[in-house]
């Protein structure tokens, strides 16, 4: 009974330390408020997780009714990207909810396809006058230079003399001034700002002057023209840009305080985006799929006004970090009765601690993955995390009990390349072999995504929730442990890779900067990969000068 009450005292005191970091996590932001109840308008695209226009499934006539009918309390209009593809029945369902549409027909580098959208489009305007009020001829299209202006021209020039109703083409504001002889073809200018994506990007804290001085600079270059904002938003979650970085409480902040200038200037305006789109993760990482009012399963991110969490569901992943803890606590309960509570208390702590890093890369894998191949990576990432996490709770135990610790010092690189072959030496214990394995992988997979940040980063997470545990806990036991390598190993593997983790690391703060935090918190996550095996060659050139000189005595 005194063995149970000091396991449970010391799992309760370390739940709390665990409830105290969540809960900070998901305290509420102060974000003010948009003034009003309803926006004007919101980009709206259909596809939910497992649909993809680039796949060819599109999505029901059911699905797109509901979300209008989701949509019709907090917009006044929505815009469409195409005429076909399903969306053609958005102006049907949007008439008897009372919401306007803005038809979009989309272009690209196939003239057949091309021709469909300018028939139906056109065929949708006429169908529709009272419900579709503009009609949007092509989206950045000069930015995929998909086609030339007198092309594109040609396009917007036979649909406006098809249709009652306004015509105008929409791309990044930057093109609109590369391209001002398309002005004439238009009824008005659509542009986009999107300050995250910005060449330079900006940060939240200066996002709304942006999309002002845009707006202006864009008007002072049209003359007589009207210019409307057609794309404005923020990613609730994805990489950081420079000083960008998204989350719920900064999407939240641009899109509540953008609506408020809008009103307050009389400023047209269409919000990025109504819906969370999975499908986009494939062509710009985790932040494409994040932009929307509402998430992948159509529940409101937030309202327009009140304060915001950045993490709304805190409370289900304390929840599993500490149920995780609780397992490995009654575990070490049967298997160890003869320890004091201190010692309880820091085998505690350590699990709560480990639960809550497992619990932040299983957070991680959700938000990023889209694909089958994501899923199954990610899977097998967070079960070598859980792996690690009981070899390191099962050594820790051993300390506690003033044992030698059993896995308390992964072998070489190069024997667990021998365990791959089926060749390993005489002398590590299983489960030091599989630690050598799991830190051996740990930092080839963490080398790969290292160079792909340095090479290709635009659309790459900063993957740190991923490896964390494993830094921390090779870190660990090679502070605790002495540095030398087994006798007669190689270190070459060792000395590449603790190389490129550290170059690669570099690399990604120069290419990154220092305002990038994610970028930073990488370069750290590295820099504790490369420690241990760092302190093998610093232990092995030692060990060698040190012979040298007895030998040169």
């Amino acid at each position: 009974m005194i063995r149970l009450a000091m396991v449970l005292a010391s799992f309760v005191v370390s739940a709390l330390g665990g409830l105290l970091y969540w809960a900070h996590e998901g305290r509420p932001h102060a974000v003010p408020d948009a003034g009003v109840e309803r926006a004007a308008s919101i980009s709206y695209s259909p596809y939910r997780p497992g649909e993809s226009p680039l796949a060819g499934i599109a999505p029901t006539r059911d699905e797109i009714s509901r979300d209008l009918a989701a949509l019709a309390g907090r917009v006044e209009a929505v815009r469409s990207y195409t005429s076909r593809e399903g969306l053609e029945a958005v102006p049907g369902f949007a008439r008897p909810l009372g919401l306007k549409v803005t038809q979009g027909i989309w272009l690209g580098r196939e003239p057949e396809v091309n021709e469909r959208e300018v028939r139906d489009g056109i065929e949708l305007a006429n169908r529709y006058p009272d419900v579709i009020r503009e009609v949007v001829v092509g989206n950045e299209v000069m930015l995929r230079r998909d086609l030339a202006a007198e092309q594109l021209a040609a396009y917007i020039d036979r649909v406006k003399s098809a249709v009652k109703q306004p015509v105008t083409y929409a791309d990044v504001w930057e093109f609109w001034l590369k391209n001002p002889e398309l002005a004439p073809h238009v009824d008005f200018i659509t542009i986009h700002i999107l300050p995250y994506w910005e060449d330079e990007p900006i940060a939240i804290d200066h996002a709304l002057d942006h999309v002002s001085a845009i707006l202006q600079k864009t008007e002072a270059a049209f003359p007589g023209k009207r210019v409307m904002i057609g794309e404005v938003g923020w990613p609730s979650a994805g990489r950081m840009r420079e000083g960008a970085l998204p989350s719920l409480a900064n999407e939240a902040r641009l899109l509540r305080g953008f609506v408020e200038l809008a009103r307050a200037k009389g400023i047209a305006y269409n919000l990025f985006e109504a819906f969370d789109e999975p499908w986009k993760r494939s062509l710009e990482g985790t932040v494409g799929g994040h932009w929307g009012l509402y998430d992948q399963d159509r529940k409101p991110k937030f309202a327009l006004s009140g304060p915001i969490s950045n993490d709304p569901h805190w409370r289900a992943y304390f929840a599993l970090a500490t149920a995780l803890a609780g397992l490995a606590s009654l575990v070490a309960a049967w298997r160890r009765p003869k320890l004091g509570f201190r010692a309880w208390l820091a085998f505690a702590a350590a699990a709560e601690f480990l639960g809550t890093l497992l619990t932040l890369d299983a957070r991680f894998i959700s938000e990023i993955s889209w694909s089958a191949f994501d899923w199954i990576t990610g899977a097998v990432g967070v079960a070598a995390n859980g792996l690690l996490a009981a070899l390191l709770l099962r050594a820790l135990m051993a300390g506690l009990g003033r044992e030698r610790w059993p896995e308390g010092a992964p072998p070489s690189a190069e024997e667990a390349l021998n365990l791959l072959r089926g060749r390993p030496l005489a002398g590590p214990t299983l489960g030091e072999r599989v630690l050598g394995l799991l830190q051996f992988g740990f930092i080839v997979a963490a080398a790969v995504a290292t160079v792909a940040l340095v090479v290709d980063p635009r659309y790459r997470d900063f993957p740190s929730e991923a490896f964390l545990l494993p830094a921390l806990g090779f870190a660990a036991l090679a502070l605790a442990r002495d540095g030398a390598a087994a006798a007669g190993t190689s270190l070459r593997e060792e000395a590449l890779l603790t190389a490129l983790l550290l170059l690669g690391g570099l690399g990604v703060l120069i290419r990154e900067g220092p305002r990038n935090t994610q970028a930073v918190g990488w370069a750290a996550v590295l820099l504790l990969l490369a420690l241990p095996w760092g302190l093998k060659l610093g232990a092995r050139r030692l060990a060698g000068a040190a012979g040298r000189h007895l030998r040169s005595r």
